[in-house]
């Protein structure tokens, strides 16, 4: 396995610097409180600012209960996806000028006038998922570094966490050195934690430049085209991997031919320095074998490993394809769905996969494939009005990735009980 391809991890440090210093001035308008504490490789530095390596969590299980035998039986026993929607006016507790949130997710302030779609609570059947405790993930996750690695729904969840963390502490953006490699991300400093984004869609290398299609005999693209290398994984996540004390996965979308109604690329996919021809799916897979091995064989990553499942889209059969409901659908309109949808295939994918694995999987498909009223739709700009064509894909903040956030945390505290010695 390669990080990036043919580099040694020599050139690999200096490749992701580079590439994070330009990431950080091509953000800069929107990040003027960025600072950046110390060098490439410090530790003295890294002390003083009291960022440590990857921890063995165990502080952190020393602060929780034990859970009890009956406890520890309704914990196994429990499919927190098998549930309903129940509506909850009380559920909102930050509003859309949340600063944190993407502007093409921001609904509210793109103009939409209804906010039902905010206020519901996901209520399994067999336990119980409570409302994103922020008093307990800052005291939990102190002076600790969580990373949202994968394509805009990873970061759809950070968004929703630094929304929920800012309702009572200072949330501040925050740019830094993990293992010699810059990164960015948001912060809560009287807690030292660092919530990092790394973009990185296939979670493997990826590129549309014209040298990476000339280097397998290919026409160029147009810049909508990539060449994937599904043995390869991205340069910026791999390189700050054992810096992170917890990682959140999420692939998926990138690697499906067709999002909605419309082709929106056609990927080259490389395996062992040759052009392969598969599917997305079976592509999917492959890239998540590696990035799997990588993980828990080669790194042996000492953190916690975590995989946000398959977000699904809801485009309705019509020119053009739309998501006009403003509530959940029912549970047997689910289950016809579910049974042919591509996001229950990738769901699957992902469970068997991932099973027998280090990662604990956050388990979001299901419940959302209830929701299509809290897509963003048409309000994805500040030109509402001379839009036509629907986003049934993507997800308004405050929204949907607010019960991501709950379910997150459920699967967080039931982890590190299970594992209290």
């Amino acid at each position: 396995m390669t990080i990036g391809g043919r580099w040694n991890l020599r050139s690999l440090s200096l490749i992701a610097l580079l590439g994070g210093i330009m990431a950080a001035a091509a953000v800069a308008a929107d990040v003027t409180r960025f600072s950046l504490p110390w060098p490439p490789n410090s530790d003295a530095a890294m002390r003083a600012e009291n960022i440590s390596r990857v921890s063995t969590w165990q502080d952190d299980l020393d602060r929780l209960p034990p859970l009890n035998s009956s406890s520890r039986r309704r914990l196994a026993a429990c499919d927190y996806t098998a549930g309903r929607w129940v509506y909850d006016p009380r559920r909102r507790s930050y509003s859309s000028k949340c600063e944190w949130i993407r502007s093409a997710f921001n609904c509210q302030g793109n103009g939409r006038r209804d906010t039902a779609y905010t206020k519901y609570s996901w209520k399994p059947r067999a336990c119980t998922i409570r409302r994103f405790d922020r008093a307990y993930f800052k005291a939990t996750l102190r002076n600790k570094v969580v990373a949202f690695v994968g394509d805009s729904f990873s970061r759809n969840l950070q968004q929703a966490i630094a929304c929920e963390l800012g309702v009572d502490d200072r949330v501040e953006p925050w740019s830094g050195w993990l293992g010699g490699t810059l990164v960015s991300g948001l912060a809560v400093p009287r807690y030292n934690l660092r919530l990092v984004a790394v973009v990185a869609p296939y979670l493997v290398r990826y590129s549309n430049a014209d040298w990476a299609f000339r280097q397998y005999g290919l026409k160029p693209g147009d810049g909508s085209r990539y060449v994937v290398w599904l043995d390869d994984m991205d340069a910026q996540w791999a390189s700050v991997l054992q810096h992170v004390d917890l990682t959140v996965f999420m692939s998926g979308h990138w690697f499906l031919d067709k999002q909605g109604a419309e082709a929106v690329r056609s990927t080259v996919y490389v395996a062992n320095n040759k052009v392969v021809r598969m599917s997305g799916m079976a592509a999917y897979r492959t890239a998540m074998r590696n990035v799997k091995r990588f993980v828990a064989v080669e790194q042996k990553y000492r953190g916690v490993p975590m995989w946000l499942t398959y977000s699904p889209s809801h485009y309705s059969r019509g020119n053009p394809p739309t998501c006009r409901r403003t509530s959940p659908i029912s549970a047997k309109r689910v289950q016809a769905v579910a049974a042919h949808d591509i996001a229950t295939a990738f769901r699957g994918l992902e469970v068997r996969e991932l099973r027998k694995s280090p990662f604990r999987i956050i388990d979001i498909t299901r419940i959302s494939l209830f929701r299509p009223d809290a897509h963003v739709k048409l309000f994805y700009g500040s030109k509402t009005n001379s839009k036509t064509k629907w986003d049934c894909t993507h997800w308004c903040l405050p929204g949907l990735p607010d019960v991501w956030a709950d379910v997150f945390q459920f699967v967080l505290k039931t982890q590190l009980r299970r594992h209290k010695k």
